[in-house]
């Protein structure tokens, strides 16, 4: 103890403690490392649920939830030994569904669950089956859960039944349990129609507690016979026999009950009242209602009513015309019917006679439709025909008297008219074609070449006006950001004068107009588009895009700074527009020389804008205007004049060079002077 002192014997009571924690409490680095290991290595994981047929086309694949589980993976395969390397799923839901399947055609699923380091063996497989069902009684796989058939005679179920088999003696497969209720002193038979992907005897039919019976053509109705005194429930179950493999199959029940007795009234009789058809019939002791057939020319008997009728009268208004129509009863008492009864005399009612005449007339931007009376006719329908459409019906309510005025029909298209007489419920055949007449959309239109917008004429604003039209009482204006007018719409506006006033338009865009004449409260056709802009620079020169619209210029340095002029270049959607300025100087007689110095230019680029001169009859070759210089031309014509002559220049924007990728918008300023 001396030999270490109280200072090493401390440090040797630590370095004790220290091993004892790491090799004696603390597991061993062998023992750390197994448990690591996967404790459930031999374990499989729980076995998917496969639902069939739930979905159409589809199968539904579920499992139940493991509280330690982080995913899921599930795999599938076509054959139940495969290698099952297909995953299609990985996640934290607790079902998928699979719809890339074929239909009729099983498949084989296995799951498998994902841990925090480790995931277990796959499960035994599942399989399932894709297809199309309609059955109107699943899931009656067992007697228990089945319903009762009511024993209506119009009820045809539709049902279906399906056998599927692999070849490792895995089985899916349906069967159909049904109940019928047969009421005292009574029978029902049960008639079993196969469908086209069902061959005789593959399905069969037995009775509860019975020897099964194959169903085909000749053996398809099976009868339930009560003969006690109160209403009984019967049993019956249809399954496959062998024959019947790897399919779906479809069958149809029909419920025929037999009226053992329940009378049929004893006599039915027809009559025409109003053109309707009053059928009335006597009375069964203690029936509760009826129904009611009709036949009508060489067709069968068909029920009519909707709902059963109580008490012994019937009102028939939807009977046809010219057909010889008579009736049959039946008496009812809950599920349960009579046969039909004695059939009643036969009645027919005389179809309606149409207008013989019609006539169409264009009157004040409307068309009047008119035709000849009908005797006894209470009120008319009115039918159109638009160009090669068929006749629709256009009157909202009957028209009481012989004349229609229609404000809706559509411009420029051949429109006539048919009218059917009506009464009550009954209606005529179509009358005889009307006249055809047609109104033009451009008949009430304004005149292009009057219509103007004005083009950086103002600072705040666009004026649009035109020539007014006769009879016109507003005009309607659309304004578009581009000639592509079926898309760009931009706004609409309305006006009770022959001009416009823009004032919500920005300025340096540019818009395009159109205009329409509203007369009687009906829009006629637009007018051709107008190209209409406006800066905050005014070109008080504008308009002088044209030869004969140029201003004289009879001084030198007529431009001034308040006073510059504009030259542009906008796009319109399908191309561009370019301005070009005229202007006339008339100079002195004898010789003219006429300098023309232009302010430089920053927008355009050089050659974009260029000028032209033009004097008796000759244009000169057309000079670059260069950007960002002061440019000077001049022009001279040496010669003996014996009176004032005008010389012309142009300076325009050259579309053939200009970018059709931008608008540019520019001010620029002329001196001009005579050099001689």
């Amino acid at each position: 103890m001396y030999l270490f002192g109280h200072k090493k014997l401390k440090e040797l009571i630590l370095v004790s403690v220290f091993f004892m924690i790491l090799f004696g409490c603390s597991p061993s680095p062998f023992d750390f490392a197994s448990r690591q290991e996967n404790p459930l290595t031999n374990e499989k994981s729980q076995k998917c649920k496969v639902s069939s047929f739930e979905i159409e086309n589809a199968i539904v694949i579920r499992w139940d939830k493991n509280d330690k589980a982080k995913k899921y993976i599930l795999y599938k395969d076509d054959v139940a030994n495969g290698d099952f390397s297909n995953v299609i799923y990985e996640g934290e839901d607790l079902s998928f569904i699979d719809k890339n399947v074929d239909i009729e055609k099983i498949y084989y699923y296995k799951l498998a669950i994902k841990f925090d380091n480790w995931v277990s063996q796959k499960s035994d497989y599942s399989y399932g089956v894709a297809g199309v069902l309609e059955d109107d009684f699943e899931d009656n796989d067992t007697k228990e859960v089945t319903k009762i058939l009511l024993s209506d005679l119009t009820s045809d179920i539709k049902a279906n039944i399906f056998y599927f088999e692999d070849n490792f003696n895995n089985l899916l497969k349906d069967e159909d349990w049904y109940k019928v209720k047969v009421s005292a002193d009574s029978s029902t038979d049960i008639r079993i129609d196969l469908s086209s992907d069902v061959t005789n005897d593959q399905l069969l039919f037995s009775k509860e507690n019975a020897t099964s019976i194959s169903i085909n053509n000749e053996n398809k109705n099976f009868l339930f016979a009560n003969t006690s005194n109160s209403p009984m429930e019967f049993y019956f179950k249809i399954s496959t026999n062998t024959s019947f493999k790897n399919k779906i199959g479809n069958y149809k029940i029909t419920i025929i009950p037999n009226f053992l007795t329940l009378p049929a009234p004893e006599s039915v009789t027809a009559e025409i009242v109003n053109n309707k058809i009053n059928v009335n019939w006597t009375s069964v002791a203690g029936v509760t209602s009826y129904q009611v057939f009709r036949k009508v020319g060489t067709s069968e008997f068909v029920m009519i009513n909707e709902t059963d009728v109580i008490g012994t009268n019937y009102v028939d208004a939807s009977c046809d015309f010219d057909k010889d129509i008579s009736y049959k009863i039946k008496s009812k008492n809950n599920n349960f019917y009579s046969q039909l009864s004695i059939e009643s005399n036969v009645v027919k009612i005389t179809s309606l006679v149409a207008p013989e005449s019609v006539t169409a007339e264009i009157v004040n931007n409307k068309i009047n439709v008119n035709w000849t009376s009908v005797a006894g006719v209470t009120s008319y329908q009115v039918f159109r025909k638009v160009g090669t459409f068929e006749f629709v019906m256009i009157n909202e309510t009957d028209v009481i008297g012989t004349n229609y005025v229609d404000t809706s029909y559509d411009f420029d298209k051949d429109i006539s008219y048919k009218i059917k007489s009506k009464n009550n419920n009954f209606y005529s055949q179509l009358s005889i074609e009307s006249n055809v007449v047609k109104e033009n959309s451009t008949a009430i239109m304004i005149n292009n070449n009057t219509l103007k917008a004005s083009i950086f004429e103002f600072n705040n604003k666009i004026q649009i006006s035109w020539e007014l039209v006769s009879g016109v009482s507003s005009y309607k204006i659309y304004r578009y950001s581009s000639k592509k007018i079926d898309e760009l719409l931009d706004a609409s506006f309305s006006s009770n004068s022959n001009f416009y006033e823009d004032t919500n338009a920005n300025a340096n865009v540019p818009y395009f107009y159109r205009v329409s004449c509203i007369k009687d409260g009906r829009e006629y056709a637009k007018s051709e588009l107008v190209f209409g802009s406006y800066s905050s620079t005014i070109d008080s020169y504008e308009p002088n895009n044209t030869f004969s619209t140029v201003e004289n210029l009879n001084s030198s340095s007529i431009f001034v700074d308040n006073q510059k002029p504009i030259v542009y270049s906008i796009k319109d959607g399908s191309g561009i527009i370019t301005d070009e300025d005229w202007y006339k100087y008339k100079g002195l007689p004898l010789m003219i020389f006429v300098d023309v110095e232009l302010n430089s230019l920053t927008k355009f680029n050089n050659g974009d804008v260029k000028i032209v001169f033009y004097y008796n009859g000759q244009y000169t070759t057309p000079q670059n205007i260069l950007k960002g210089q002061i440019n000077k031309f001049s022009f001279s014509n040496y010669g003996v004049v014996q009176n004032e002559v005008s010389v012309y220049f142009k300076i325009f924007v050259d579309n053939s060079v200009v970018s059709k990728d931008q608008n540019f918008i520019e001010t620029y300023k002329v001196s001009l002077s005579n050099s001689f």
